[in-house]
């Protein structure tokens, strides 16, 4: 059994408050990204009213002690932002906070909600290739202080894919016809899973063409 599989998830409640603080403090010390207390910190002081309320807030515990975390909050009637992905260093590279993302997104796709986003600094390259490894893309850049540094958010986005019974076969691969056409993001290539489709199904992926194009 691997270190993730004996992770226990739960959801936050404030008796962990001060654990969940030196979890985001220890893990951003490591990545040299720390830049001390501040306005900036205020949704981990109000976690039950910014997250709970309106979204998740998850904890991974090894053997009691907190070894990961991640949360989303809805921000709009579609739109989660993820935010507070923190796995604690000696834990990391070992699956755990893969685990915590993929428990966001069930619950996500539970409340219906269609996309991610969330933003990283440039400095975490292990962020952002954990990011890009689960099929997010950049949109954007936008320079900001927090403290007394200036640093560079890297902005990303997902779209999360449903194929429950509950969405139809047609409307999972229009969604694949759109990604094809806008072409948003050259690093990711669903066009073999249109090809498929396509070799397949010829007369319904003319149709699926034509419904994108409205």
């Amino acid at each position: 059994m691997s270190l993730a599989d004996k992770m226990k998830i739960v959801t936050y409640s404030k008796k962990y408050k001060a654990e969940v603080y030196n979890l985001h403090r220890t893990a951003l010390l490591k990545e040299n990204a720390f830049v001390g207390s501040g306005k900036w910190d205020e949704d981990l002081e109000d976690v039950e009213n910014i997250y709970l309320k309106n979204g998740t807030f998850l904890l991974g515990f090894i053997n009691n002690q907190l070894a990961a975390m991640g949360a989303f909050r809805i921000i709009s009637d579609n739109t989660a932002l993820v935010k507070r992905m923190r796995v604690y260093p000696k834990f990391q590279r070992k699956g755990l906070g893969q685990k915590i993302y993929d428990e966001l997104e069930k619950k996500a796709k539970k409340m219906r909600i269609k996309y991610f986003v969330l933003d990283t600094a440039t400095s975490l390259i292990s962020a952002r290739n954990f990011y890009r490894k689960n099929g997010f893309y950049e949109t954007h850049r936008e320079k900001l202080e927090i403290g007394n540094r200036e640093m560079t958010l890297i902005l990303f986005k997902k779209e999360l894919i449903y194929t429950d019974k509950k969405k139809t076969d047609a409307d999972f691969w229009r969604r694949l016809v759109g990604y094809s056409f806008r072409n948003v993001d050259p690093s990711v290539d669903e066009s073999f899973m249109v090809k498929e489709f396509t070799n397949k199904n010829p007369e319904e992926f003319k149709k699926l063409v034509k419904k994108s194009k409205k």
